[in-house]
């Protein structure tokens, strides 16, 4: 039995993480850049790029609650992403 893809995405750079957002209605890819990929669920439509980290990112995963992403990345900091909004909150700043 072979499986045939369903939809690709070209995230522009490679991924390190992936997250679905609860329900699946959001695919966020963490990428080598520091930057997060969004697609839409259903078909893989790219939503946009949210720059987020000035190093690579190490970690993602959404807030079960509401639609929050948590990245980590090589700079140390750990930085709340609201992609509905374009916001970027720090948590941790990292090391000094």
């Amino acid at each position: 039995m072979s499986a045939a893809p369903v939809w690709g995405l070209d995230v522009g750079e490679y991924p390190v993480a992936l997250a679905w957002a609860p329900g699946a209605e959001l695919l966020a890819v963490a990428r080598g850049d520091g930057a997060v990929a969004l697609a839409a669920g259903d078909d893989g439509r790219p939503l946009g790029v949210l720059e987020v980290h000035p190093a690579p990112l190490t970690a993602a995963a959404w807030s079960p609650a509401e639609a929050t992403l948590a990245t980590a990345g090589h700079d140390g900091a750990v930085r709340l992403v609201r992609p509905d909004r374009g916001v970027v909150t720090l948590l941790a700043p990292g090391p000094t």
